[in-house]
C-alpha cells in the first residue's frame, strides 16, 4: 500500500522490480512475487505519468491495483496547484487522453474508488480530507479488507457509477459487507 507522497517511491520500486524480468508475464511474475493488491490511497503521484508508466507495469506484477481518490483532498489540491498537474489521489481526467482513459478502463484489475461522498471523518489533523483512510472506519475497512483479499468491487459491496469505471462506497456498505464476507468466508462465523 502506497499513501500520499510515499506513492512515488512505490510506484518507482514496482517498476523497476518489473524490469528485473522482461521476459515473463503476468502469471510467472505473479508466482515469483505473490502480490496480491497493490493499492495507492491519497497518492501525490503525477496522474499521466502514473497512467503511462506506472499501471501497465504494477498491473504485470499484482492481482488487482486500486487507486483511492476524494475530490474533498485539500493536500492533494494544494499538491495540484503547486506541481501544476493532477495526482492520482485527486485526478483530473481530462489530463489523460481517450486512448490512455480507453486503456484503464479495459482492464477489471484497474479500480478507482471515489471516496469523496462516504460519511464520517475524511481527516484526524493535517490537511482537511487527506487522511480519510485511516480516519474514516468505512474507508479503512475497505482498504484493509483490500490490503488482505483480492476480492472485485461488486463482491465488496461497492457500486459502480453507471456509464464509469469508478466506483464508490454506499451508505450500506458495513451490513452489506458482513453478509458477502460469512458468504464467501464461512469459517469467520463464529
Amino acid at each position: 500500500m502506497a499513501y500520499s507522497c510515499g506513492s512515488p517511491l512505490v510506484a518507482a520500486a514496482l517498476v523497476r522490480l518489473r524490469e528485473r524480468h522482461p521476459a515473463e508475464g503476468h502469471a510467472e511474475l505473479a508466482k515469483r512475487y505473490r502480490l496480491g493488491n497493490v493499492i495507492f490511497v491519497a497518492s501525490d503521484v503525477d496522474l499521466k505519468t502514473f497512467a503511462r508508466e506506472h499501471v501497465p507495469p504494477t498491473l504485470d506484477l499484482a492481482e488487482q491495483l486500486l487507486v483511492y481518490v476524494s475530490r474533498r483532498d485539500r493536500a492533494l489540491g494544494f499538491s495540484n496547484l503547486i506541481a501544476g498537474a493532477s495526482r492520482i489521489g485527486k485526478p483530473d481526467i481530462a489530463d489523460l487522453t481517450p486512448r490512455e482513459l480507453d486503456r484503464l478502463a479495459v482492464d477489471v484489475r484497474f479500480q478507482v474508488i471515489d471516496v469523496s461522498d462516504v460519511r464520517g471523518a475524511h481527516e484526524m489533523g493535517g490537511m482537511k480530507g487527506h487522511g480519510y483512510w485511516y480516519a474514516n472506519e468505512i474507508i479503512s475497512t475497505d482498504v484493509t479488507l483490500s490490503l488482505r483479499y483480492p476480492i472485485p468491487p461488486a463482491e465488496r459491496c461497492l457500486v459502480n457509477m453507471p456509464g464509469t469505471r469508478i466506483w464508490h462506497i454506499p451508505d450500506n456498505y458495513v451490513d452489506c459487507l458482513a453478509v458477502r464476507l460469512l458468504e464467501r468466508f464461512p469459517e469467520l462465523k463464529r
